[in-house]
């Protein structure tokens, strides 16, 4: 079996985040990928990976979207 690759890992940890949390705004997500990732450019790539997965429904908010894991 292949070593998972280190992106793979932030990929389940940035999943890990919006799980535990249920719900969280754009930016407030992006604040913790890019404290995850290490800098803004990755937590961003982060932020659209989210967006595009089935796990995740986005809505729009007031301000920002929202965040919402369905899983």
């Amino acid at each position: 079996m292949a070593a998972a690759r280190p992106d793979d890992a932030l990929w389940q940890a940035a999943r890990e985040v919006l799980r535990k949390a249920g719900q969280l705004n754009g930016p407030e997500l992006l604040e913790h990928l890019e404290g995850l990732a290490g800098n803004t450019a990755a937590g961003k790539r982060l932020l659209v990976r989210l967006r595009h997965s089935a796990e995740v429904k986005v809505q729009s908010g007031a301000d920002a979207p929202v965040y919402h894991w369905v899983g």
